[in-house]
Protein backbone atom coordinates (compact mmCIF):
# COMPACT_ATOMS: atom_id res chain seq x y z
CA UNK A 1 0.00 0.00 0.00
CA UNK A 2 3.03 2.14 1.07
CA UNK A 3 4.58 1.66 -2.58
CA UNK A 4 1.30 2.39 -4.15
CA UNK A 5 0.47 5.88 -2.18
CA UNK A 6 4.34 6.88 -3.20
CA UNK A 7 3.63 5.65 -6.62
CA UNK A 8 0.68 8.02 -6.93
CA UNK A 9 2.55 11.08 -4.99
CA UNK A 10 5.13 10.61 -7.72
CA UNK A 11 2.71 11.06 -10.42
CA UNK A 12 0.98 14.07 -8.90
CA UNK A 13 4.11 15.72 -8.81
CA UNK A 14 5.54 15.19 -12.16
CA UNK A 15 2.45 15.64 -13.75
CA UNK A 16 2.64 19.90 -12.50
CA UNK A 17 6.45 20.13 -13.44
CA UNK A 18 5.49 24.32 -13.87
CA UNK A 19 4.26 24.27 -10.15
CA UNK A 20 7.87 23.07 -8.69
CA UNK A 21 9.34 26.59 -9.41
CA UNK A 22 6.62 28.72 -9.03
CA UNK A 23 8.21 31.78 -8.71
CA UNK A 24 7.06 34.44 -11.08
CA UNK A 25 6.93 38.21 -9.25
CA UNK A 26 4.70 38.14 -6.14
CA UNK A 27 4.89 41.97 -5.35
CA UNK A 28 1.90 43.67 -4.96
CA UNK A 29 2.00 44.94 -8.49
CA UNK A 30 1.36 41.48 -9.66
CA UNK A 31 -1.70 40.96 -7.53
CA UNK A 32 -3.28 44.21 -8.21
CA UNK A 33 -2.02 45.49 -4.51
CA UNK A 34 -1.24 48.87 -3.88
CA UNK A 35 2.07 49.46 -2.21
CA UNK A 36 1.28 50.56 0.98
CA UNK A 37 1.13 49.30 4.33
CA UNK A 38 -2.17 46.75 4.20
CA UNK A 39 -1.40 45.97 0.91
CA UNK A 40 2.68 44.49 1.92
CA UNK A 41 0.54 42.98 4.94
CA UNK A 42 -2.35 41.22 2.51
CA UNK A 43 1.05 40.13 -0.26
CA UNK A 44 2.72 39.03 2.89
CA UNK A 45 0.21 36.74 3.97
CA UNK A 46 -0.72 35.16 1.10
CA UNK A 47 2.74 34.87 -0.75
CA UNK A 48 4.31 31.04 1.60
CA UNK A 49 1.09 29.86 -0.08
CA UNK A 50 1.66 30.77 -3.67
CA UNK A 51 5.21 28.69 -4.30
CA UNK A 52 5.49 24.59 -3.70
CA UNK A 53 8.77 24.09 -2.84
CA UNK A 54 7.78 26.52 0.14
CA UNK A 55 5.05 25.53 1.38
CA UNK A 56 6.34 21.68 1.26
CA UNK A 57 9.78 22.70 3.24
CA UNK A 58 7.11 24.26 6.10
CA UNK A 59 5.08 21.22 6.08
CA UNK A 60 8.56 18.95 6.47
CA UNK A 61 9.90 21.21 9.16
CA UNK A 62 6.54 20.98 11.11
CA UNK A 63 6.57 16.89 10.65
CA UNK A 64 10.22 16.63 11.64
CA UNK A 65 9.48 18.40 14.59
CA UNK A 66 6.73 16.46 15.80
CA UNK A 67 8.10 13.22 15.05
CA UNK A 68 11.14 13.99 16.99
CA UNK A 69 9.29 15.20 19.67
CA UNK A 70 10.23 16.82 23.31
CA UNK A 71 11.96 20.64 23.06
CA UNK A 72 12.15 20.01 19.03
CA UNK A 73 8.87 20.45 18.97
CA UNK A 74 9.11 24.26 19.51
CA UNK A 75 13.32 25.05 18.63
CA UNK A 76 12.93 23.15 14.95
CA UNK A 77 10.33 25.54 13.99
CA UNK A 78 11.67 28.45 16.04
CA UNK A 79 15.34 27.97 14.66
CA UNK A 80 13.95 27.42 11.03
CA UNK A 81 11.91 30.98 11.19
CA UNK A 82 14.53 32.93 12.53
CA UNK A 83 16.78 31.91 10.00
CA UNK A 84 14.30 32.86 7.52
CA UNK A 85 14.03 36.38 9.40
CA UNK A 86 17.35 36.81 8.97
CA UNK A 87 17.37 35.82 5.10
CA UNK A 88 14.44 38.62 4.66
CA UNK A 89 16.56 41.35 6.66
CA UNK A 90 18.98 40.32 4.20
CA UNK A 91 17.39 40.83 1.29
CA UNK A 92 15.70 43.97 2.81
CA UNK A 93 19.42 45.58 2.81
CA UNK A 94 20.17 44.61 -0.68
CA UNK A 95 22.82 41.93 0.25
CA UNK A 96 22.78 38.93 -2.10
CA UNK A 97 22.47 35.23 -1.12
CA UNK A 98 24.24 32.99 -3.87
CA UNK A 99 22.83 30.11 -4.42
CA UNK A 100 19.47 30.58 -3.39
CA UNK A 101 17.10 29.14 -5.44
CA UNK A 102 19.06 25.82 -5.94
CA UNK A 103 19.50 25.83 -1.86
CA UNK A 104 15.79 26.57 -1.54
CA UNK A 105 15.53 23.09 -3.65
CA UNK A 106 17.54 21.50 -1.60
CA UNK A 107 15.46 21.84 1.71
CA UNK A 108 12.72 20.11 0.15
CA UNK A 109 15.50 16.87 -0.86
CA UNK A 110 17.42 17.26 2.31
CA UNK A 111 14.20 16.99 4.15
CA UNK A 112 12.16 14.67 2.63
CA UNK A 113 14.98 12.04 2.94
CA UNK A 114 14.79 13.03 6.49
CA UNK A 115 11.41 11.79 6.87
CA UNK A 116 11.81 9.05 4.64
CA UNK A 117 14.55 7.67 6.85
CA UNK A 118 13.96 5.17 9.80
CA UNK A 119 16.54 6.88 11.94
CA UNK A 120 15.78 10.11 13.85
CA UNK A 121 17.20 13.02 12.34
CA UNK A 122 21.32 14.12 13.85
CA UNK A 123 21.40 17.39 15.48
CA UNK A 124 23.82 18.46 12.74
CA UNK A 125 21.34 17.82 10.02
CA UNK A 126 18.17 19.76 12.00
CA UNK A 127 21.10 22.63 11.71
CA UNK A 128 21.18 22.02 8.49
CA UNK A 129 17.16 21.98 7.46
CA UNK A 130 16.75 24.91 10.20
CA UNK A 131 19.69 26.86 8.14
CA UNK A 132 17.83 26.69 4.92
CA UNK A 133 15.38 28.92 6.59
CA UNK A 134 17.65 31.55 5.65
CA UNK A 135 17.31 30.99 1.61
CA UNK A 136 13.60 30.18 2.26
CA UNK A 137 13.48 34.40 3.93
CA UNK A 138 15.59 36.14 1.34
CA UNK A 139 13.81 34.29 -1.43
CA UNK A 140 10.37 35.71 -0.28
CA UNK A 141 11.54 38.99 0.31
CA UNK A 142 13.46 39.47 -3.19
CA UNK A 143 10.31 38.29 -4.76
CA UNK A 144 8.43 41.25 -3.35
CA UNK A 145 9.22 42.90 -7.01
CA UNK A 146 10.01 46.51 -5.16
CA UNK A 147 6.95 47.11 -2.93
CA UNK A 148 8.94 49.79 -0.10
CA UNK A 149 6.50 47.80 2.63
CA UNK A 150 8.88 45.46 4.27
CA UNK A 151 8.27 45.63 7.59
CA UNK A 152 4.11 44.66 7.07
CA UNK A 153 5.04 42.70 4.66
CA UNK A 154 7.40 40.92 6.38
CA UNK A 155 4.86 40.42 9.26
CA UNK A 156 2.27 39.30 7.45
CA UNK A 157 5.07 36.51 5.91
CA UNK A 158 6.33 35.23 9.33
CA UNK A 159 2.74 35.05 10.41
CA UNK A 160 1.33 32.61 7.66
CA UNK A 161 4.89 30.89 7.79
CA UNK A 162 4.33 30.29 11.61
CA UNK A 163 -0.08 29.45 10.96
CA UNK A 164 1.00 26.64 8.42
CA UNK A 165 4.21 25.13 10.40
CA UNK A 166 1.37 25.21 13.59
CA UNK A 167 -1.50 23.72 11.56
CA UNK A 168 0.60 20.85 10.39
CA UNK A 169 2.09 20.06 13.50
CA UNK A 170 -1.58 19.90 15.67
CA UNK A 171 -2.87 17.46 12.40
CA UNK A 172 -0.04 15.46 13.16
CA UNK A 173 -0.03 15.33 17.07
CA UNK A 174 -3.69 14.17 16.38
CA UNK A 175 -3.41 11.02 13.74
CA UNK A 176 0.00 10.16 16.60
CA UNK A 177 -2.87 10.49 19.19
CA UNK A 178 -5.45 8.37 16.90
CA UNK A 179 -2.98 5.72 15.40
CA UNK A 180 0.48 4.34 16.52
CA UNK A 181 3.85 5.64 16.64
CA UNK A 182 4.35 2.99 13.75
CA UNK A 183 1.67 4.28 12.13
CA UNK A 184 2.83 7.59 11.88
CA UNK A 185 6.34 7.16 11.82
CA UNK A 186 5.24 5.45 8.51
CA UNK A 187 3.02 8.34 7.05
CA UNK A 188 6.37 10.49 7.72
CA UNK A 189 7.95 8.29 5.98
CA UNK A 190 5.69 8.27 2.74
CA UNK A 191 5.82 12.04 3.05
CA UNK A 192 9.19 11.86 2.94
CA UNK A 193 9.21 9.69 -0.60
CA UNK A 194 7.22 12.69 -1.97
CA UNK A 195 8.82 15.19 -0.95
CA UNK A 196 11.79 13.57 -2.12
CA UNK A 197 10.01 13.43 -5.59
CA UNK A 198 9.50 16.58 -5.61
CA UNK A 199 12.45 17.90 -5.23
CA UNK A 200 13.71 15.65 -8.03
CA UNK A 201 11.16 17.61 -9.91
CA UNK A 202 12.23 20.76 -9.14
CA UNK A 203 15.82 19.96 -10.27
CA UNK A 204 14.67 18.54 -13.91
CA UNK A 205 12.57 21.93 -13.97
CA UNK A 206 15.66 24.43 -13.28
CA UNK A 207 18.12 21.95 -15.23
CA UNK A 208 15.65 22.44 -18.28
Amino acid sequence: MNRWMLLAAAVFVMSFPSMALAHPGHGPAEHGIADHAMGGLTNGLTHPLTGIDHLLTLIAVALIAVRIGGRAMWAVPAAFLAMGAIGASAASLGWTVPMAEAMIIGSVLVAGLTLASRRTAPTFLLSVICGFGLFHGYAHVIEMAGTVTVASYSIGLMATSLGMIVIVMMAAKSAQRLGSIETFTKACRIVGGSLTVAAIAMMLVHVG
